[in-house]
């Protein structure tokens, strides 16, 4: 499957969210991960603990979240994934209880995600990335057989005004620019078309509603936050 990441992430980030807010991440177990700033409790599908961590989430894909010493698990579907960390807080790879299933990971010298393999039903994955001087993601390639599919960023403006084009080597027409305000994204442009319009952000920064043209609604988010 050709990987075109938009919104996804893969948990640990080298650089600032508000810097680097592309940067792969292995597990979003933080709220920071999805994309939220300050003490978050609750938002929409996910509920956090006090320090930030993911606990359950709803939905379509429902997940609880444990944390125990060296590991996280994930329950998902009666299956237990098992995230290891290293002495620096890094999720190394996981394994799947029952299944052959795993994954790994590796890093480079300033922490940040350079591989990630994975086997799923027999099947394995390659992902490599590519990072700048100041840590930002600037390519991701998902290595299938013989070919490299490559996604590239680029970066313009400040964390306050953060403007980042993903442009698809192999598909120049896929271009997507997507507007950060201290790594909270709050619009994303194909096409030529905004796709937020009016958004509305809370004291914290995150959005709490916005407009969507493409469906000509708005849409609306109830965060709640620890005292």
């Amino acid at each position: 499957m050709i990987l075109f990441l938009l919104l996804f992430g893969l948990a640990i980030q080298a650089q600032d969210k508000s810097v680097a807010p592309v940067n792969p991440v292995t597990l979003k177990y933080k709220a920071t991960h999805h994309g939220y700033l300050g003490p978050v409790k609750t938002v929409d599908q996910l509920e956090f603990d006090r320090q930030g961590r993911l606990v359950t989430e709803t939905g379509d894909s429902p997940k609880k979240f444990k944390y125990v010493k060296d590991a996280i698990l994930v329950e998902q579907f009666g299956q237990v994934f098992t995230y290891k960390l290293n002495d620096k807080n890094q999720i190394t790879g996981y394994t799947v209880a029952s299944s052959d299933d795993a994954g790994s990971y590796t890093y480079d010298g300033n922490g940040n995600l350079i591989e990630e393999i994975t086997t799923s039903d027999g099947d394995t994955s390659r992902l490599t990335y590519t990072y700048d001087d100041q840590n930002r993601l600037i390519s991701t390639t998902d290595w299938q057989d013989d070919k490299a599919y490559t996604t590239n960023y680029s970066y313009n403006g400040t964390p306050e005004n953060l403007m980042i084009r993903q442009t698809r080597a192999f598909d120049r027409t896929a271009t997507v620019d997507f507007v950060y305000n201290n790594g909270v994204m709050v619009n994303y442009i194909f096409m030529g078309a905004d796709n937020y319009e009016d958004v509305v952000l809370d004291d914290y920064g995150n959005i709490i509603s916005f407009y969507s043209p493409a469906y000509d609604t708005t849409q609306e988010h109830v965060i709640t936050y620890y005292q």
